[in-house]
């Protein structure tokens, strides 16, 4: 530097200038950066002490809140609970059958088919048409007549007029004389062997609704199901268990199999015993038969007997007839043709 002259040494300072000015912006920014990592230090530390109180608070009432809960928890029977559980399923089953007997018909045929019904008015219908094409204008219909019949003879009569019975009283339409006739419903018999095809086909099991559900399904009838399904119950044909609250019930073909296979023995049993016993009675009768000895008044005593059956027939027979000229059955005669006048007529009005 003590060599150069002129324009060098004055290049020459000022980049040493600049060099200075460089060193004290760095040493500013050193001085600020270890501030700054001073001031972080110190706020990292405070807030790990506030983290560590806060952590100490919540354990602390985590604690406290453990000891009150542990402290309650010891005031519960939880063997009476599960009994008061029990208690309360039970009655809402109870309430739940009371329900479903309450809402059973009695008396109403739930295999009444609408279109026979139908079927029946059409042809009351029918032959009101009729009857009134027939009879004369402004005449009194069969069935309101005020003639009494004859006192019946014991011999039934032909009908004297069309539509009128031996005893003159209004024969019933034909619609009405099939009003009887209903589809037969499902036997017992039938409604179980259905309940444990249930069973059978899908090897599972069902509480007392799945069943319900399913053999309303299978064409038994609602109200039926429980009543058939604790009978197989009782027959062994279905196994039950009761969990928790609820009953549950099984059934599997071989169960089956081999009560029906014990049931055969027990009846072949039965049937081996029953012939030694009817042999024994041949044996004994053929014995007895053996020391009789057939008597003249033997003879005598079993054709008076003979004769005194067929008399006592014979008076039976005349008091069936006799029977039909009592005053009692000709009364209730009467009222019966009052009432199915009347019945008629509240028919014709209310079609």
């Amino acid at each position: 530097m003590a060599k150069a002259k002129g324009p060098a040494l004055t290049s020459i300072k000022q980049r040493a200038l600049q060099t200075l000015k460089r060193k004290k912006m760095y040493e500013q920014q050193r001085d600020s950066m270890a501030a700054q990592s001073f001031n972080i230090e110190q706020v990292s530390a405070s807030f790990a002490i506030e983290t560590a109180k806060d952590s100490l608070d919540t354990v602390s009432a985590m604690k406290s809140a453990a000891t009150q809960l542990k402290a309650e928890t010891k005031k519960f029977n939880f063997a009476e609970l599960e009994n008061v559980q029990d208690d309360m399923a039970d009655m809402m089953d109870d309430m739940n059958e009371i329900q479903e007997i309450l809402g059973r018909s009695y008396g109403v045929g739930q295999d009444i088919d609408e279109s026979e019904l139908e079927a029946e008015l059409e042809g009351l219908e029918d032959e009101w048409a009729m009857e009134e094409a027939v009879a004369p204008q402004h005449a009194a219909p069969s069935y309101l007549a005020t003639d009494l019949p004859a006192a019946p003879t014991g011999v039934k009569d032909k009908p004297t007029a069309a539509g009128v019975d031996e005893y003159g009283l209004p024969l019933a339409p034909v619609a009405l004389r099939h009003m009887s006739k209903r589809k037969k419903g499902v036997s017992l018999d039938e409604k179980r062997e259905r309940i444990l095809k249930i069973y059978h086909d899908n090897l599972e099991v069902y509480n007392l609704k799945e069943v319900e559900k399913l053999g309303s399904k299978a064409g038994v009838v609602l109200q039926t199901i429980k009543d058939v399904n604790q009978a197989l119950v009782d027959d062994n044909l279905v196994d039950t268990e009761k969990i928790g609250s609820g009953n549950y019930f099984w059934s599997f073909p071989s169960k089956v199999a081999q009560q029906r296979k014990r049931k055969l023995e027990d009846l072949e049993a039965k049937r081996s015993e029953l012939k030694g016993k009817i042999e024994s009675t041949k044996q004994a009768v053929a014995a007895q038969k053996s020391l009789r000895t057939d008597s003249d008044d033997r003879v005598v005593k079993l054709e008076r007997l003979a004769l005194l059956k067929s008399q006592i027939e014979e008076a039976n027979r005349r008091m069936h007839v006799l029977s039909e000229n009592d005053p009692d059955v000709l009364k209730k005669l009467g009222t019966a043709r009052s009432c199915i006048h009347h019945l008629m007529l509240t028919l014709r009005c209310t079609l």
